[in-house]
């Protein structure tokens, strides 16, 4: 039985060799895991990146797209701005040009007015005549009143 024992049990001598070996074929074992692992990380972080830099170029272009349709719609208010000031502007002067001309018209339709009342005979009525004078003189004064009340400008 002393012979089984010594079958079984290893040596002294053989006992640090097999743990040497065992222990460096474990801490070749973690080595490698730590760099496969390393190496994976690596990889990730590589990924990531250039992921990182993608999503980059992208907000980028989506900046720069903003960015010019803020300044075309800029640029079309202000377009806006100076053709309604520039149709505001021609509105008031043909504006004030057709009231201008309504008072000439005006103007002009009072004289025919005056020379026609004036060339018109009334029927016989007794003082027809003296009648007649006073229109005569009357309506003219009240014309050229008339006319400079509505040449001036409102």
């Amino acid at each position: 039985m002393i012979d089984d024992d010594r079958r079984t049990r290893p040596t002294a001598s053989n006992t640090p060799q097999a743990a040497s070996r065992e222990a460096s074929e474990l801490d070749t074992a973690r080595a490698t895991a730590y760099a496969d692992t390393i190496d994976a990380l690596y990889a990730v972080i590589a990924d990531q990146r250039g992921a990182a830099a993608v999503l980059s170029r992208r907000v980028k272009t989506v900046l720069m797209i903003v960015i010019c349709v803020l300044l075309v719609t800029v640029a079309a208010g202000v377009v806006q701005t100076i053709a309604l000031t520039r149709l505001a502007r021609e509105n008031a002067v043909q504006q004030q040009r057709i009231e201008q001309l309504m008072l000439t018209q005006q103007a002009t339709l009072e004289s025919f007015f005056d020379t026609d009342s004036a060339t018109v005979e009334l029927p016989n009525r007794g003082n027809t005549s003296a009648s007649a004078v006073n229109r005569n003189s009357d309506p003219a004064p009240q014309s050229r009143a008339a006319k400079r009340a509505q040449s001036k400008p409102h």
